[in-house]
């Protein structure tokens, strides 16, 4: 039984990959394939009819996926579940691994979900909480934010 649930995550984790690379929504006309990870990324988030993106679209999809990827259900993915979840990407538009940055050998939501976030944040040019489909085609084309200088103390 905890074999079939567990072949189940997987499943629904792979299908939910698959989606990014299916593209249910295309990029609009003339994108290039640069124009359209914005749309791998996070197209697949999407629950509106016009292919956009809400942050709770996003933070629900994030929750969900994670989820089924922790198939022991103890709140961080482990080594095997991790290897499972990258395996699974494997011929999908989005081929970025999930790596253990904290090197703990688990992988948390908070490390799950900042690539996400990251390009949520990237991509929603007007800061609505709104990530559109031509925002998510050029999203990659958006310089990122200056470097803030720090003044030197004049004093020093």
């Amino acid at each position: 039984m905890r074999s079939t649930l567990a072949f189940c995550a997987l499943a629904l984790t792979a299908a939910s990959l698959a989606a990014c690379g299916g593209g249910h929504r295309p990029p609009g006309p003339g994108a290039s394939g640069a124009d359209a990870s914005g749309v791998c990324l996070l197209g697949a988030f999407s629950r509106q009819a016009d292919g956009s993106v809400t942050r709770a679209d996003l933070d629900a999809g994030i929750k969900a996926g994670f989820a089924s990827a922790d198939t022991n259900a103890d709140g961080a993915l482990d080594h095997g579940e991790t290897a499972r979840l990258n395996d699974a990407k494997t011929n999908t538009c989005d081929v970025t691994p999930f790596i253990d940055w904290s090197g703990t050998g688990l992988i948390g939501l908070d490390n799950y979900g900042a690539r996400y976030l990251t390009a949520f944040d990237q991509a929603d040019t007007n800061e609505d909480g709104v990530v559109t489909v031509v925002e998510m085609q050029t999203s990659v084309r958006k310089p990122p934010k200056p470097h803030r200088e720090i003044t030197p103390d004049p004093s020093v």
